[in-house]
């Protein structure tokens, strides 16, 4: 398994059957007009508004566009077929979002990236904010359908975050890393999360591994930490690693921001993704992230999300 393989949806394993024609049809009618109109939005956004003005990086996402417009013809088509067809395009097309991701998140060259770098500006985070927003949303209106049950539903705090350490750890071995100590300090069996389990797994793997290397350059544990109140659940991740210099903390947000070199980066690390898809994925499940920097000593991440 590799990182591009933990940006692939969480999703595919937790699909059912899929429903009946009897029980579907205003169901995938709701569907495909949700799904046409998000096609749509991407192809005109991706094509006709990026702000971005270096010609390689304006192409990538221009031929995403441009997939998004076939995209829109094939639903267009695929929206007549009987039940057990109209299943199996969905899950061609959750794949392809998959895809999707990995190869925008791997083809921007060095030199792109540091262009990038240094020409990031509101407009461009609102438009690759906007493009992979609707990609989440995407996902999640096809995973949804596909599932037996909705996908939002409440989970025990402490489970989700066992469940994170436990993957996280799998990856770091299957690629070869050095495993830090991970401690689950505290935390209340009666904590609860509303949420996409599978997203939130996913935020907090990213989160574990950004601790990764911070945490065996110092030979210090990861802490993590759940608080609730009956509103909200906090997943607290500290690692003591030095913290980051304050020109590099302010980027974190940025897409396809990276500090990792040609030379280092890998499977698990270096793809500029990770921070900024976390906070909309937290944001999809009406969560916040929030990060505090200890310059010196640490990082502190606040994981947020409602209760019910």
């Amino acid at each position: 398994m590799t990182f591009l393989v933990s940006l692939k949806p969480a999703f595919f394993n937790t699909w059912g059957v899929g429903p009946t024609t009897a029980q579907c049809q205003s169901r995938r009618a709701t569907l495909v007009n949700k799904l046409l109109q998000l096609y749509k939005n991407q192809a005109v956004s991706l094509c006709l508004h990026n702000p971005i003005t270096r010609d390689s990086i304006k192409g990538y996402y221009h031929d995403l566009g441009k997939q998004y417009e076939e995209s829109h013809k094939r639903l267009e088509s695929a929206s007549q077929m009987v039940e057990f067809r109209f299943v199996s395009y969905l899950k061609d097309e959750l794949y392809a979002r998959s895809e999707e991701l990995a190869q925008i998140a791997t083809k921007p060259t060095k030199s792109d990236l540091a262009w990038l770098a240094t020409h990031y500006t509101p407009e461009t985070h609102s438009f690759l904010e906007k493009y992979h927003s609707d990609r989440i949303q995407t996902t999640f209106e096809i995973s949804n359908y596909l599932h037996n049950d909705s996908l939002v539903q409440t989970y025990g705090a402490r489970q989700i975050v066992r469940n994170a350490i436990k993957y996280t750890q799998d990856v770091l071995l299957l690629n070869d890393y050095p495993v830090p100590q991970i401690l689950l300090e505290s935390g209340s069996d009666d904590a609860k999360i509303r949420c996409v389990a599978p997203q939130i797994q996913h935020v907090l793997f990213e989160l574990l591994k950004n601790s990764t290397i911070p945490a065996l350059r110092t030979n210090t544990p990861i802490r993590l930490n759940i608080l609730n109140d009956p509103e909200t659940t906090t997943i607290k991740i500290t690692d003591s690693g030095g913290g980051m210099p304050p020109d590099i903390a302010h980027k974190i947000w940025q897409f396809h921001f990276t500090t990792a070199t040609e030379q280092n980066k890998d499977e698990v690390n270096g793809f500029g993704m990770g921070i900024p898809l976390c906070s909309l994925l937290t944001k999809f499940n009406n969560g916040s992230l929030e990060i505090e920097n200890r310059l010196g000593t640490g990082i502190d991440v606040l994981l947020k999300l409602p209760t019910k």
